[in-house]
């Protein structure tokens, strides 16, 4: 029985018996390869969502969120483009009640169009007054930077 020719182009296999079969087998299987997934999985769990339904919490604040940052004590702040804020949310998903406004840009009444947030661990960087840094910075669509000096204190659980 003779095999069909198989030469990709720009590939030239000369037929040497068993070996021009081996070497076509083997360039097959290489191409089949590079084309299979990556064996990466994970697991993904809609914790908080704007829409009814997708989530285990349901946030009207959380609209076209773009970036998140937390500190190693702080909770989650996420950056929502759509809404101009920034939320504050824990491990769970739940929201933290304060809401942060984010400016837009100078001589505008619009809130800014959030697509960024940083934490700033360093004290010395980022001075927004005298001997005071930014815990957070935030980066809007027109390039408008606002920082402040949020604290961030964890509440207190009674038992």
């Amino acid at each position: 029985m003779k095999l069909p020719s198989f030469n990709p182009p720009g590939l030239a296999i000369k037929r040497r018996g068993h070996f021009g079969i081996g070497a076509r087998v083997l360039a097959l299987l290489g191409t089949a390869a590079w084309t299979l997934p990556a064996a990466n999985t994970y697991f993904v769990h809609n914790l908080v969502s704007d829409l009814p339904g997708l989530a285990d919490h349901q946030d009207n604040n959380l609209v076209n969120a773009w970036g998140n940052a937390f500190s190693g004590t702080s909770p989650f702040w996420i950056g929502n483009n759509g809404s101009g804020t920034a939320t504050l949310y824990d491990g769970t998903g739940t929201a933290i009640a304060l809401v942060v406004s984010i400016p837009g840009p100078t001589g505008s009444s619009s809130p800014g169009a959030v697509t960024g947030v940083l934490f700033n661990s360093s004290a010395s960087s980022f001075s927004v007054a005298a001997g005071k840094a930014a815990s957070f910075l935030f980066c809007t669509e027109d390039g408008t930077i606002s920082a402040g000096t949020i604290q961030w204190t964890a509440p207190t659980r009674s038992s």
